[in-house]
């Protein structure tokens, strides 16, 4: 999770977890993102996942976790 603690833009996320040329609706991001939060939630990670609003998410930094919740998205997907 190289971007832990900076704002990422619903753009970057999508480029770089559909990597694809075809279109994916920008509600199948939101979706997931609740989905991981819930996940997240339920293991004591709460606030891990912040929207800024018009700008993007921020991702906070848990050390080990990280790898852990890229591969937990991923596998949402």
């Amino acid at each position: 999770m190289e971007q832990k603690g900076k704002v990422i833009s619903r753009e970057k996320l999508m480029e770089r977890l559909w990597e694809t040329d075809q279109f994916v609706d920008e509600n199948t991001l939101t979706v997931n993102i609740n989905r991981l939060r819930k996940k997240l939630d339920s293991a004591g990670l709460t606030h891990f996942i912040t929207t800024k609003f018009g700008v993007g998410y921020l991702i906070e930094s848990w050390g080990i976790y990280d790898v852990t919740i890229f591969f937990l998205f991923k596998a949402a997907i």
